[in-house]
């Protein structure tokens, strides 16, 4: 069983710094963006989608606890879009499992988790984008219901 704790500042600031470098990483293999200026490019990207820090408004960040053994297990960074009060929706910014606990059904614990949180913000819909290379995110997201909606393809010429 899993639990989100919200995320302490210090936790935070070193999740920020490496959000940004894991970003620029998965940009530049994606062939999105070259190597020089990847991380600049990331640096800026999540600067501008959390300008307060943990406490930019609508997102929410957490820590994600194995309750058995009390064991920090990953993190959770999720915002909640409202269109209207009746037509809430989450959106999916990042989701990480440390290295050491993947392939033992925490993702799948964590996605569950964050459907009842969903619930519990009234939310109806639940989106995210996942990097095309990412297989073990696609294959997850799909055994959990989810449905590719846009799919964006390019070719190097």
């Amino acid at each position: 069983m899993i639990e989100f704790i919200r995320m302490s500042k210090g936790k935070f600031n070193t999740y920020f710094k490496e959000a940004i470098r894991k970003y620029a990483e998965e940009k530049v293999k994606a062939g999105n963006w070259s190597k020089e200026n990847a991380f600049e490019l990331a640096k800026q990207t999540i600067k501008k989608l959390l300008p307060e820090g943990i406490n930019t408004k609508t997102h929410h960040l957490y820590s994600i606890y194995d309750k058995e053994s009390d064991k920090k297990i990953g993190i959770i960074w999720f915002k909640i879009n409202e269109n209207s009060s009746s037509n809430q929706q989450m959106f999916l910014y990042d989701i990480l499992i440390n290295e050491k606990y993947r392939g033992k059904g925490f993702g799948t614990q964590t996605i569950k988790k964050l459907e009842e949180k969903a619930k519990e913000l009234k939310c109806n819909k639940i989106s995210l984008h996942v990097f095309a290379h990412n297989n073990p995110a696609i294959s997850l997201y799909k055994k959990m219901g989810y449905k590719i909606t846009n799919l964006m393809m390019s070719k190097e010429i």
